[in-house]
């Protein structure tokens, strides 16, 4: 599925959440006891509409992706994307690889697709030696 489907889906699925909440409350009927409080029902459902699309989006791209960085001296040497369970484990594949490093890093999770950008712009700024593929001085 494209990302462009897979946005419109969720804001699709959304403002389905909004609307049958407000169709709820336009019969009186009352999800929660403090449905009773008299809110404008435009904002109040239109909020969880937002928090509907808010929550399909993390269905559909979820964050479980993280960019580490490989340091040697202070200088950045490589630099990776990674599952977020994965993290130990790619870093022993990479001393077994005999890449020398002292210290490592890595930052939150995120979505694979917004990891993957990050992991291509940080390789552009700071041209680690073990990076090959996106590196423009090897």
């Amino acid at each position: 599925m494209t990302i462009r489907k897979k946005v419109i889906l969720s804001i699709g699925f959304g403002l389905s959440v909004g609307m049958i909440l407000h169709y709820l409350h336009q019969h009186q009927f009352y999800l929660l006891e403090q449905d009773f409080i008299d809110i404008n029902p435009a904002i109040k459902y239109g909020v969880m509409s937002f928090a509907g699309t808010r929550l399909s989006l993390r269905i559909f791209y979820p964050s479980n992706t993280v960019v580490y960085k490989l340091y040697r001296w202070g200088r950045v040497v490589y630099i990776g994307v990674t599952h977020k369970n994965r993290i130990q484990t790619r870093i022993e594949e990479h001393k077994r690889s005999g890449k020398k490093f002292t210290k490592f890093k890595h930052g939150r999770a995120m979505s694979r697709r917004y990891a993957l950008r990050m992991e291509y712009d940080l390789i552009k700024k700071y041209r680690p030696k073990y990076n090959i593929k996106y590196n423009t001085t090897h």
